[in-house]
């Protein structure tokens, strides 16, 4: 049983760091005269960039904790992904923000989207243990047809 939390933990906080990484280099290839990385590094002066870090934050903690939470049957370890996720936005927030307001914004992200992902997965959990609901992307029955 431990295993398997500690599995699902694993995949939600490797995809969402994984999702989160790529939207953010898909975002830097679609606007090559504008890089995110360098207005990170000059946050304070720099407009433009919050909007990005924030949406990349949202999905890589929706992703994470959906995957987490289909993983280990539990809602309990999507939310911790989620926590686990803020960690690393709260660091890179904190380094590169001298205003709290901005860091707990940005740290916030990955758990408000790690609870949307989970609360997606328990519906799809609930839904394929529901021998009457309709079959969708849960589950699809033979009997269907």
């Amino acid at each position: 049983m431990i295993r398997r939390q500690a599995l699902a933990l694993a995949a939600g906080t490797g995809l969402g760091i994984v999702i989160q990484e790529s939207l953010w280099l898909v975002l830097d290839v679609l606007d090559p005269g504008h890089s995110l990385n360098q207005a990170l590094s000059r946050a304070p002066s720099t407009d433009g960039w919050l909007a990005p870090l924030v949406l990349a934050w949202l999905a890589g903690g929706a992703f994470g904790g959906l995957m987490a939470t289909l993983v280990g049957q539990n809602r309990l370890i999507g939310h911790l992904t989620g926590v686990l996720l803020s960690g690393s936005a709260l660091l890179v927030a904190a380094l590169a923000l001298p205003d709290a307001g901005r860091l707990l914004v940005i740290a916030g992200c990955p758990v408000a989207g790690a609870a949307l992902g989970t609360g997606i997965g328990t519906t799809l959990i609930e839904r394929e243990a529901d021998p009457h609901a309709s079959p969708g992307v849960a589950k699809l029955r033979g009997d269907s047809y």
